[in-house]
């Protein structure tokens, strides 16, 4: 994970960063091969497990590098002896018991609340007096980081459908934690929320987490201050006790704004000055700092601005729906993309030829004449020929005789009966 602290505006130096009321400083870097071999936590406090090979072990988990340091802790990657994998490890700095209750607290939290825009939390635990966390380890950037590197190349801001990509994954992480168990962030800014190389946004760090009706009991006094300036909502600006889910949406909108405008909504020379901006000064019109911005997407800001929570979005669900449509009416239009390559004619379609007439009439009409000529030929030839044992004899003649035949009625008259010759064979 990336450096958890947060950059202050242009006008504050890095190194003025204000601690909050109710918030324990940030413990003094000192790295952990500071003597070698002889491996140390922040507190300077010899690592349990830690031998002579310079390997800081801290229960189940081996320390591998630095990753950043911040106001509950400091974060280190490390790998998880027993599961192999390598995971981000958030350690106590302090030994106060206020601060052990409530990195306990921060603990049970984040466990409680699944969701894939959420840093997952593993496990937690106590180690030789040291109170850690284990948590999904980001490989990428923070929206800080994002920022930083526009700013470098001059590019203000991000997009806005990339800044509307984020923000909607935001929305829907905390509606998550909200719809759980009420649970409100009370840090949302762009250091805690992280980019993964394949555009994945993960919201992490909980540490000022607070779950309505959950015990905070000697955790959270009232008239003290939780958040960073920058991002703060009036209502956690003034210390007030009793604050909701939109005290997150303000602090998601100035988020917004910063991602849009590539500044923070408000600027000052020192924290108190920005603390009052937040609680008296008008909201900031994102327009006047870029007036090319589409309209439905100012406004989709200025709401989430508002000094007065009640005229904020009334639920996640109403934010989201709102993130969704600005999607939709700032999309260009799909346009269609012609080849730069001349088009290729159609080829002509294939000459079909004509459908062959069956040759079966002719061939039944040629067997018809052959048979018709075979038959009359065998007919006169049996016509010709002389009968069985007819044969002539030579002792015999055939000679004709003749005998009286009626023709056409004897009886007729002028009719005669003539004679036809028969033959005795």
């Amino acid at each position: 994970m990336a450096d958890e602290s947060e950059e202050a505006a242009p006008a504050l130096p890095p190194d003025e960063q204000p601690t909050l009321a109710g918030e324990p400083a940030p413990a003094s870097e000192v790295t952990l091969d500071e003597l070698p071999g002889t491996p140390r936590t922040p507190g300077g406090t010899l690592l349990p497990g830690a031998g002579a090979s310079g390997v800081e072990v801290i229960g189940d988990f081996e320390i591998i590098s630095k990753l950043g340091q911040g106001g509950m802790g400091a974060v280190y990657r490390a790998r998880q002896r027993s599961l192999d994998r390598v995971v981000a490890l958030k350690i106590l700095p302090g030994q106060m018991a206020a601060d052990v209750l409530r990195f306990q607290r921060e603990a049970r939290l984040a466990a409680s609340v699944v969701h894939p825009n959420l840093v997952r939390i593993y496990t937690s635990g106590e180690a030789a007096g040291l109170h850690y966390i284990a948590m999904e380890l980001v490989e990428g950037d923070t929206l800080s980081d994002r920022l930083k590197l526009a700013q470098q190349m001059g590019l203000g801001g991000l997009p806005p459908a990339e800044a509307l990509r984020i923000t909607l994954a935001v929305a829907r992480a905390l509606e998550c934690g909200w719809l759980t168990c009420q649970l409100i962030h009370r840090d949302i800014k762009p250091g805690n929320i992280f980019l993964t190389a394949q555009g994945d946004v993960k919201l992490g760090d909980l540490g000022l987490a607070k779950a309505l009706g959950g015990d905070t009991t000697g955790l959270t006094q009232t008239g003290s201050m939780m958040g960073t300036p920058l991002y703060i909502s009036p209502e956690q600006a003034r210390g007030d006790r009793e604050i909701d889910f939109r005290a997150d949406i303000y602090s998601l909108g100035c988020t917004r704004f910063h991602m849009l405008a590539g500044r923070v909504p408000y600027e000052g020379r020192d924290p108190l000055t920005v603390l009052n901006q937040h609680l008296s000064a008008p909201s900031p019109a994102i327009l006047k700092v870029m007036p090319q911005l589409p309209i439905p997407l100012a406004r989709l800001v200025a709401r989430m601005l508002k000094k007065v929570w009640r005229e904020r979005h009334a639920s996640y669900e109403e934010l989201i729906a709102e993130i969704e449509r600005v999607q939709a009416a700032i999309a260009p239009p799909a346009v269609a993309i012609e080849s730069p390559l001349p088009a290729v004619p159609a080829p002509p379609p294939a000459v079909q030829p004509p459908p062959r007439k069956s040759k079966l009439p002719l061939y039944g009409a040629v067997l018809a004449v052959l048979v018709l000529s075979v038959s009359s030929a065998v007919w006169l030839g049996s016509a010709r020929a002389p009968r069985a044992g007819d044969g002539a004899s030579p002792s015999r003649t055939c000679a004709p005789s003749f005998r009286k035949v009626s023709v056409a009625a004897a009886t007729s008259p002028g009719v005669r009966a003539m004679s036809t010759p028969t033959s005795p064979c």
